[in-house]
């Protein structure tokens, strides 16, 4: 089966890999069948065939149902095939005959021969995705349309079952799930709680073996900002030397884990941005280390004003909870890191910084340090109920007093 790439390259295990947000090993072991993708990761199996149609390793409904019989996959089903290739499906119009020859409303004929659409005295032309039409040339190419000189790139989305939009926490919830892909949508998995579990489960099993080194450096990263970073919480220095250690430590902490995280973290639809020259790579790293420190320190003042008011309050929680409290600013930092450069591919149509970008880079870098900063010099009155009901005050005012003036 000979497949290419999107730029029309050979379709190596590396560029297969990377499409699939698998590691390379991975798909080693596929090929030497010392693993195999399970009957239950489904959407897995699509995806790949999707590359393979896209690439022209495989152009027929029936050879894409023998590519899953060899692995003892059932067969396409016909909502599967409306989203892989919606060509490949049956006319429900009985008069077509095996030429494809069909007469419309005006009696006008439209033949089918070998991939050449004849319509009256025009004809457009089918040839490996590209589609002729009089002086007009479409073409196809892994899911790029060109027309003239516009074009418009279409990310392949597949979608299991009817698509039910929520509002609300639980509709939030519920698809940040199936973002993720931890509902498999079968009704004998998802009938029972147990069900669902074991699924979602194996799903996320299944990310950590596919993922194991960039899981781990998330857990090291993590693991640091954790031990670096919760002594500032607890509102407990003892002297001064010891309060600047903190301060530090919270500094040092706040900026290199979310850089990290921004580096290593591989971006939603990476594989389809042009970073072919050095200016492209440079800006989509700036992009997802942005996209990383904003989602961190978005984050990490929530997580600072709580740990303010449970100080001001007396209410003592513990080093261990603050530590996997950490763990919700990084979780953040990822989702930051993996959207924030499909966002301004999806704006511009290539790798580009939105102006806004650069205010957020510089903002957010310094971050850490400032609230670090706000603490070594203002803790007394940072844990003072007086200092915070006398501030909250003058914002009350101020912002009375700018509405009067609007007004």
């Amino acid at each position: 089966m000979q497949s290419v790439t999107a730029n029309g390259d050979p379709l190596t295990q590396e560029k297969l890999a990377e499409q699939l947000f698998v590691s390379v090993d991975t798909v080693s072991n596929w090929e030497r069948d010392l693993t195999r993708i399970q009957n239950k990761d489904r959407k897995l199996l699509l995806n790949l065939l999707q590359i393979f149609i896209d690439g022209g390793g495989i152009g027929l409904r029936e050879r894409a149902d023998d590519f899953l019989k060899l692995g003892e996959f059932r067969a396409l089903d016909d909502a599967e095939v409306s989203l892989l290739a919606p060509a490949w499906l049956p006319t429900d119009d009985p008069s077509i005959t095996d030429h494809n020859a069909a007469e419309d409303k005006d009696m006008t004929t439209i033949t089918q021969i070998n991939g050449d659409y004849v319509e009256g005295d025009k004809v457009s032309n089918e040839i490996s995705g590209d589609y002729v039409a009089g002086s007009k040339q479409n073409t196809q190419i892994a899911g790029d349309y060109v027309a003239g000189n516009k074009q418009t790139t279409i990310h392949h989305t597949t979608y299991h079952g009817p698509v039910v939009y929520q509002t609300g926490l639980w509709g939030s919830l519920k698809w940040t799930v199936d973002r993720l892909g931890l509902v498999s949508n079968d009704s004998h998995t998802d009938h029972t709680f147990a069900g669902r579990f074991i699924f979602a489960f194996s799903k996320v099993f299944d990310y950590i073996q596919a993922h194991a080194l960039y899981v781990v450096s998330i857990i090291a990263a993590w693991l640091f900002a954790a031990f670096f970073m919760d002594d500032l919480f607890l509102w407990q220095a003892t002297s001064d030397d010891r309060l600047l250690r903190i301060c530090l430590d919270f500094a040092l902490a706040g900026v290199a884990v979310p850089m990290v995280i921004g580096l290593i973290t591989i971006a939603d639809d990476q594989q389809t941005f042009d970073i072919s020259s050095k200016d492209a790579v440079h800006t989509m790293k700036t992009l997802k280390v942005t996209g990383a420190l904003s989602g961190f320190a978005g984050m990490l003042g929530a997580l600072y004003l709580v740990s303010i008011a449970l100080s001001m309050l007396g209410i003592n929680v513990p080093a261990t909870a603050w530590r996997l409290a950490i763990g919700i600013p990084m979780f953040f930092s990822v989702i930051g890191a993996k959207r924030i450069p499909v966002d301004r591919q999806k704006m511009f149509a290539e790798m580009r910084l939105h102006d806004a970008d650069r205010l957020f880079f510089f903002v957010c870098i310094f971050f850490s340090s400032g609230l670090a900063a706000l603490t070594y010099f203002g803790y007394e009155q940072l844990t003072d109920v007086l200092f915070w009901a006398l501030a909250l005050l003058a914002v009350g005012v101020l912002a009375i007093w700018r509405s009067y003036k609007r007004a």
